[in-house]
């Protein structure tokens, strides 16, 4: 018995200094990793409070999925000026949209926090339209294409002030700037993906062209030749999603990254334009995962949409 006891309080000396030991390691923590661990555990807070108050359909429109750490290829061969060069990308472990933010849950964010949009504090925003557009006689060409800034256009009036929402609640949220995508990120406990991130999220590690792979396929996406001359569902395309289950990485809209670039080209004011990914709903069949586009701070338009990343799941 007494045997038995002295076993016992070595046992009870080791669960001691077990203790002791995880006390030394919370103490090591300097100013620097506590504020970021504080921060984490605020961000990841708000992403679960805000998945919390999501309807099912809204739910799944929220889901992230995750990108696994490593070497992944990005960037092109070729000699575009306003491409990136072709590199590995050190990927770290995130999570980011399935799909691009949608209108209803960017509308709880107006709901619950007031917030004002670019587009509406200017008072408009850029509109284009199609070339193609499908109608019963199958596709027609359509003479008012191109582009103009419309008075009143803003997301929930993303052609003008005679556009609406009806039956757009699952469609991407659109004629939103970079910082309008960066307050509802942040607000939801998220980020915009960095170019590099965004585009190693789609080509996946298997370092495909496409979502879907090294093939162009027409029925796999929404651009001008499909004849939509709009948005669609964010879900439209799930059978096309790539390896990681990401959906519509390319078509429907470009999406605004959190990196921004001074053109090569000559200029006085060297103004640093904000970059966004991917191609639209208006897009020619040239374009790749690889493709991106360049746009004044604080541009709006009714093809440029986001989707948000972070180091938080759920």
């Amino acid at each position: 018995e007494l045997e038995e006891i002295e076993e016992l309080d070595e046992d009870v000396e080791e669960i001691e200094l077990d203790e002791d030991e995880e006390l030394e390691e919370v103490d090591e923590l300097d100013e620097d990793e506590l504020k970021a661990l504080e921060e984490f555990r605020e961000k990841k807070e708000l992403a679960e409070h805000f998945d919390d108050t999501l309807g099912q359909r809204e739910k799944k429109l929220n889901k992230y999925v995750t990108v696994p750490e490593g070497k992944y290829t990005i960037g092109t061969k070729k000699s575009l000026k306003s491409s990136m060069e072709l590199q590995l990308f050190d990927m770290p472990k995130v999570y980011i949209g399935m799909y691009p933010v949608c209108n209803s849950l960017f509308e709880i964010f107006i709901e619950q926090t007031g917030y004002t949009t670019t587009a509406e504090n200017q008072g408009y925003g850029r509109v284009y339209h199609s070339s193609l557009k499908k109608d019963a006689n199958g596709l027609t060409w359509n003479k008012h294409a191109g582009s103009e800034d419309i008075k009143g256009a803003c997301w929930y009036h993303p052609f003008g002030p005679d556009s609406n929402l009806h039956g757009k609640r699952n469609h991407p949220v659109v004629q939103v700037s970079v910082d309008d995508a960066v307050t509802f990120a942040a607000w939801i406990g998220r980020r915009l993906p960095t170019e590099a991130e965004w585009e190693a999220a789609a080509r996946t590690d298997l370092g495909y062209k496409y979502p879907w792979g090294n093939k162009f396929n027409p029925n796999a996406l929404n651009i001008e030749q499909s004849g939509v001359s709009d948005t669609c569902a964010v879900d439209e395309y799930d059978a096309f999603a790539n390896e990681f289950k990401i959906v519509e990485m390319l078509g429907n809209v470009m999406e605004w990254t959190a990196d921004m670039e001074t053109p090569s080209i000559e200029s006085k004011k060297n103004i640093r334009y904000n970059i966004a990914k991917g191609a639209a709903w208006n897009s020619k069949q040239d374009i790749t995962i690889s493709s991106r586009a360049l746009f004044k701070p604080g541009f709006t338009s009714n093809t440029i949409g986001f989707r948000c990343i972070s180091e938080i799941f759920s």
